[in-house]
């Protein structure tokens, strides 16, 4: 029996793929291009991943066996105006597919599309992007870039896979067109689904968010939100999961802040930031809530996660979430940026056992008919086969 992963030229009758990302941290994006690596079907497909450099996404990708190699494409985006190190990139990206005899590119972002698309051109080999964040660029430079370079790009893709309806509908709206654009939502791995429902016991109630330290993840609003639920009840502790992204100067020292708010609403004993966990699984499981305050997501992982788990959802009321929560059905919604109203969503879910048993029942089964991680990789896959066999 053939071990799991095997260098692409050993590989039998499998078809070379790699999988191009641009941030070296692992948020929503990467846990799915990671999960697609790391359990895609190598009868069919060999992945080799590109990641910009070496960090925990980098180890991740070790850890399970696949193949990776290095392109910094991260550190572009504060030097792409400068033409030898978008050139050297480039070089370095034909190189490896053809070294690697690669048949089909996967471009993982809108940003990694645009130098998948220069070395599609020059090698020959059909690209296609998987896009998990709508395209709001607000550097005057970087967006006028944009807009010079996407209708080029969009064009030359094989295939454009968006998360969500919001997306497509977002990147029909940026010039893509309509018949190359196709949904294939995210789906959750076996072991993150429970086989029934069995709500947490105990004095002691946990709230959950979980996201990379960004103000737009709304943990902000999360910690005002949990001042109101600890006053009702004393005994609840709040989580915070993910980690500050270093490479990031938008956000650099949010993490801080973050702690000095907690301190400020005289909750620094009851609040928990855990950084980045490989094991979300177990996370949600010892939670009693899971709290998703975005202020914008294209599909909302960490909600179809909490379901798959058997743990009800508070979640902002925006595109892309209200694709998968059905409010008052398999979660509850909220209003956008109003932390009173998250505040009263959680604390009836804790003032309810009746209520959370009956949401989080039916998010389960909502789940598991149709976000399994099995159905999304084979779709994946079939793009795949379907554009090499049009070579």
């Amino acid at each position: 029996m053939l071990p799991r992963f095997l260098p692409a030229k050993l590989k039998p009758q499998s078809k070379n793929l790699l999988i191009v990302l641009d941030f070296p941290h692992i948020g929503g994006a990467e846990r799915v291009a990671l999960q697609i690596a790391s359990h895609i079907d190598t009868n069919r497909f060999c992945p080799i991943v590109v990641v910009p450099h070496k960090g925990m996404l980098y180890q991740e990708l070790k850890n399970n066996g696949v193949q990776t190699h290095l392109i910094d494409l991260d550190g572009l985006k504060r030097t792409y105006r400068f033409v030898l190190p978008v050139f050297n990139a480039i070089k370095e990206l034909v190189q490896l597919i053809r070294r690697e005899k690669i048949d089909v590119v996967h471009a993982n972002s809108l940003w990694t599309l645009k130098f998948c698309t220069i070395a599609s051109l020059i090698t020959g080999v059909p690209t296609v992007a998987m896009i998990h964040a709508y395209p709001k660029i607000h550097s005057r430079l970087k967006r006028l870039f944009h807009v010079l370079t996407r209708r080029f790009c969009y064009e030359r893709a094989r295939e454009l896979i968006a998360v969500s309806s919001a997306l497509k509908d977002a990147l029909v709206a940026d010039k893509a067109s309509p018949s190359k654009v196709i949904v294939i939502r995210n789906g959750v791995e076996a072991e993150g689904f429970v086989q029934s429902v069995k709500l947490p016991t105990g004095r002691t109630k946990t709230i959950l968010t979980v996201g990379r330290l960004h103000p737009g993840k709304g943990q902000q609003l999360f910690l005002k939100a949990a001042a109101i639920v600890h006053e009702r009840f004393p005994d609840t502790a709040f989580v915070v999961a993910g980690e500050e992204c270093p490479t990031s100067l938008e956000n650099l020292g949010f993490k801080e802040e973050l702690v000095q708010l907690a301190n400020e609403l005289g909750l620094s004993d009851c609040v928990q930031f855990v950084g980045y966990t490989s094991n979300l699984h177990r996370l949600y499981r010892r939670c009693s809530v899971v709290a998703v305050a975005s202020f914008e997501e294209t599909f909302g992982l960490v909600a179809l996660e909490a379901m798959a788990a058997g743990r009800p959802v508070v979640a902002s009321r925006i595109p892309g979430i209200t694709e998968l929560v059905d409010d008052e059905k398999t979660g509850l919604l909220f209003e956008p940026g109003d932390h009173e109203d998250l505040a009263r969503k959680v604390i009836r879910l804790l003032s309810d056992d009746g209520l959370r048993a009956d949401l989080c029942g039916r998010a389960l089964a909502v789940a598991k008919a149709k976000y399994t991680l099995e159905s999304t990789i084979e779709r994946v896959q079939s793009v795949y086969e379907a554009i090499i066999a049009e070579r």
